[in-house]
This record gives C-alpha cells, structure tokens and sequence, in this order.
C-alpha cells in the first residue's frame, strides 16, 4: 500500500468515528433550543416574582431603625 492510500485510509477511519459523534452533538444543540425558550418563559416569571424585593428591603430597613432606638432605651 502507498503512502497515500494508506494516509487516505486513516482520515476514513477517523471520519467514521467523527460523524456519529457530531450527529450526537448536532441533536443535543437542536433539544438545547428548545430548552432556552422555555427558560426565557421562566426567567420572566422570576422577574415577575422578584420585583417586590427591593420594597419589602426598604420596610425592613424602616423597621430597623424604628427599633434600634428603643432597644437602646431600654438599656
């Protein structure tokens, strides 16, 4: 066998073990898209959810300093 053949020989084995793993990969992409839309739907629930956060922060913050001088008081 020539040198040649033999080097076309080793790209063909290697391009068959290449192929099913890139189909593999292709498919994993292909259900990854799927899965960002449905995260993008969960995201904006979260937003949703998240945005009294900062206020209730605030009322924790009033509370603190309502109380602080009345501990002091006491002691």
């Amino acid at each position: 066998m020539k040198i040649g053949e033999y080097g076309q020989f080793c790209a063909t084995v290697q391009m068959n073990k290449a192929i099913p793993v890139l189909l593999e990969i292709r498919d994993e992409i292909k259900e990854m898209k799927g899965d960002v839309k449905e995260m993008k739907g969960d995201i904006k629930a979260v937003i949703a959810n998240t945005e009294a956060i900062p206020q209730i922060h605030e009322e924790i913050r009033e509370f603190r300093y309502d109380i602080q001088p009345g501990i002091a008081m006491q002691l």
